[in-house]
């Protein structure tokens, strides 16, 4: 599987398994993002967030040969990043009852897990639906929804006409409306 495509889950999973550098680096890449805002959400520490979602990465590729399904690899990745977030939460537990009584007035509602869960996945399908986008549409909708630009700031940093990039917007978005129209009426419920 050298540098050609991985195709679908199954070429995926068994390049995966057979100890393939590019599968497990596509898989990272796929994953990563969401495991750090899981565990983020569950430990409040960006920094040890992104430090649980690594490691749950070297815990995997140790027992690569073991996953034969993307489903069984993200279950145990999402249950490896759970419980290695609630572990460090329980050792800075003092910490965090400092910060909860500081900054009581700015705590959000406390997430159920499965509320958590599924605005996690909800933001990885989101990014996987970018990818697959032209790369200057891809280019625009990031920094227009990701990065939080406005239209003019991204027409001039990209060099492009205003309406150039109000037209690559329409088309990324109804692009993404047609990859994922379920997500778009989450992420209508959500915000």
């Amino acid at each position: 599987m050298e540098k050609k495509k991985i195709n679908n889950e199954i070429e995926l999973m068994q390049g995966f398994q057979k100890g393939d550098k590019k599968s497990f680096e596509l898989i990272f890449q796929i994953f990563y993002p969401a495991l750090c805002l899981y565990a983020l959400k569950i430990t409040g520490d960006q920094f040890s967030a992104e430090d649980i979602a690594e490691e749950s990465f070297v815990k995997i590729w140790q027992r690569h040969a073991n996953f034969s399904h993307i489903k069984v690899l993200k279950s145990y990745l999402y249950t490896t990043v759970r419980n290695a977030s609630i572990n460090w939460s329980k050792q800075n537990k003092k910490q965090q009852q400092f910060f909860n009584k500081e900054y009581s007035d700015y705590k959000k509602p406390i997430q159920t897990k499965l509320e958590n869960l599924i605005e996690v996945e909800t933001f990885r399908e989101l990014y996987c639906a970018i990818e697959n986008l032209s790369p200057q549409c891809k280019k625009i909708i990031t920094m227009l929804f990701i990065e939080g630009k406005r239209t003019k700031q991204v027409a001039k940093e990209l060099q492009l006409s205003h309406s150039h990039v109000s037209t690559q917007r329409k088309r990324g978005l109804v692009l993404l409306r047609k990859i994922i129209p379920l997500l778009f009426c989450i992420l209508i419920a959500i915000y």
